[in-house]
């Protein structure tokens, strides 16, 4: 039971291998891109997907952070363009 999905707009998905494996968790670790993709087929052991499987609940987070991150950045220009560095409401 799968179901073909495209990433959203804007964004990669990529497929990382570590060739060196660490000994701690305090050693860094380097990971290597073998491959990227823009969609993939999800899959579901006992039920069709659907618009509540949570792969697809995550990916309307991600356009809820970009309006967020869009209006922090609006902002910091108003403050950073007005003389006193504050910004009027």
């Amino acid at each position: 039971m799968g179901e073909k999905t495209t990433l959203p707009k804007g964004y990669i998905g990529i497929i990382a291998t570590e060739k060196k494996k660490t000994v701690s968790d305090f050693q860094e670790r380097v990971l290597n891109v073998e491959d990227k993709f823009t969609e993939f087929t999800r899959w579901n052991l006992e039920t069709k997907p659907s618009t509540n499987d949570a792969i697809i609940k995550a990916f309307d987070w991600l356009s809820v952070a970009h309006v967020l991150h869009e209006s922090d950045s609006e902002d910091e220009m108003e403050t950073e363009d007005s003389p006193t560095g504050t910004t009027e409401r």
